[in-house]
């Protein structure tokens, strides 16, 4: 784990599940809640770690946001928000998200403004790049690609075969 990431799960899950988003893809949206579906109750094995890959208009910002909103204890609340809005993303969509989150907007603004989270989002872009991600979301158990660009059942068999190898045969 490096500094600063994101992750949800057991610290010693036997897998580690890998998510390269952006908050404005319309796949990334529609992934979240089937996700979270798939991991219900999955939590002691299986460790999901978000990792921000910005390509769309406003989501250097909206990336920013949630690490402001991280610093705070809210990444994943703000995280959840994000991914669960219709309509667009602008800076008064976040800052409504941030008011919502009981945020400090003193605090939360002078980070957007000064961009004191723009490091922290390239670090995971670059660790995109290296890893090859050309587009979102990219999806990475164990180190290893799973291609979701046919759908997420490809995610879905991965996580239970994973389950499964770890659990030796025992999940239903």
């Amino acid at each position: 784990m490096t500094t600063g990431e994101h992750a949800k799960g057991a610290p010693d899950a036997a897998l580690v599940l890998e998510e390269f988003g952006d908050f404005e893809c319309a796949y990334c949206r529609r992934a979240f809640p089937i996700l979270g579906k798939l991991l219900a109750g999955k939590e002691a094995s299986i460790r999901l770690v978000y990792r921000h890959f910005p390509v769309h208009p406003y989501t250097q910002i909206a990336a920013e946001a949630a690490e402001a909103a991280g610093v705070q204890g809210k990444f994943w609340e703000f995280h959840d928000l994000l991914f669960g809005r219709t309509g667009e993303l602008d800076g008064r969509v976040l800052a409504g998200f941030a008011r919502r989150l009981g945020l400090d907007m003193s605090r939360f603004h002078r980070d957007l403004e000064l961009h004191v989270h723009r490091a922290r989002v390239l670090q995971d872009v670059e660790a995109g790049r290296i890893r090859g991600v050309r587009g979102t979301p990219a999806f990475y158990l164990d180190g290893k690609f799973v291609d979701t660009s046919y759908g997420l059942h490809h995610l879905r068999d991965a996580l239970r075969e994973g389950v499964l190898q770890v659990k030796g045969g025992a999940e239903k």
